[in-house]
């Protein structure tokens, strides 16, 4: 089955005074209510310097296995540079993956409080091909512009307030991944795949493909099917998804930002660890009495960061 998914018209959608501007915007909403996904056409990147992104991972992948070894992400405890194959397991029912990758982050050049974690290690790149950083890291942060565009036009879209995400991406902790799926073995069996099921941690996720077919995806439906994009699109995930650590709590008083809250976290009840921001249920437990409480907070313990919150009376 092949989905139709919204496909939306990035010029448009970013541009305040064009006619069509409320059309898109009223896609995007469906596309992020509805399906999770979506597709963006007339983006700022090139087809060539896409392609030439994937020219470059190509002549890294055609390496030598000694050659990649030299940056192997299992000599950093962190996700920067290489991984070889089986390196990674995204589905306990499914054996691990049958891909390679190479994952960099940001390049972040002040001090903050989380440099420390393993989020923020440095990158490391492959000194024998030349212009391999330059131009993965020029195409990283095209696509940092791009997400943040997209994140924008959500807040819009869905009536949330103004930079409603952006304090959340102060310090970002974005990885930019290349997958290389080799030739499939016919030793491999029904429980080995490229990737396998999964669902991305991140809050957006921007893919871009060179044409090849074999992406699916869930909707909320529990419907799985195909999706295409040409390779000059991006098929957008946007999940509002939880990163490491988040956890709900029910306060008195209502807040709406990182200080607001430490003030009042103490008197705060603890209800339960949250894995998903799509329909979730948490059991409350019995010693608690949510009418003793107003408020939602949605905290990630791990980054000591505000999240969101709502008041529900």
């Amino acid at each position: 089955m092949l989905f139709d998914i919204p496909k939306i018209d990035y010029h448009i959608l970013c541009d305040e005074n064009h006619i069509n501007k409320q059309l898109e915007l009223e896609k995007l909403k469906i596309a992020a209510t509805k399906y999770g996904f979506l597709i963006i056409k007339n983006h700022p990147i090139k087809s060539k310097n896409i392609m030439n992104v994937f020219s470059i991972y190509k002549q890294f992948f055609n390496q030598s296995i000694k050659d990649k070894n030299k940056v192997n992400m299992s000599n950093t405890s962190s996700n920067r540079g290489w991984g070889g194959l089986r390196a990674e397991k995204v589905n306990k029912n499914f054996n691990f993956d049958y891909k390679e990758i190479f994952d960099c982050g940001p390049n972040i050049n002040f001090k903050h409080k989380f440099e420390e974690l393993t989020y923020y290690s440095k990158n490391i790149w492959p000194e024998q091909i030349p212009l391999f950083e330059k131009t993965i890291m020029s195409f990283y942060k095209s696509c940092e512009i791009i997400s943040l565009s997209i994140l924008k036009q959500i807040e819009i879209s869905l009536n949330y307030s103004s930079n409603y995400f952006a304090d959340k991406f102060n310090i970002p902790m974005s990885l930019l991944r290349c997958n290389y799926y080799p030739q499939r073995s016919q030793e491999l069996s029904n429980k080995d795949f490229g990737i396998a099921t999964h669902t991305d941690y991140g809050c957006l996720t921007l893919l871009f493909t060179n044409g090849t077919p074999g992406l699916e995806i869930e909707l909320a439906s529990k419907k799985w099917g195909e999706i295409i994009a040409k390779k000059n699109e991006i098929i957008v995930n946007g999940s509002i998804a939880p990163g490491p650590d988040y956890k709900l709590y029910l306060t008195k008083e209502f807040a709406e930002q990182e200080e607001e809250f430490l003030s009042i976290k103490d008197k705060s009840r603890y209800v339960a660890e949250v894995k998903t921001f799509k329909n979730f249920v948490i059991t409350v437990p019995e010693d608690i009495d949510i009418n003793d409480y107003n408020t939602i907070v949605i905290w990630c313990e791990s980054f000591s960061e505000f999240i969101t919150a709502a008041k529900y009376k």
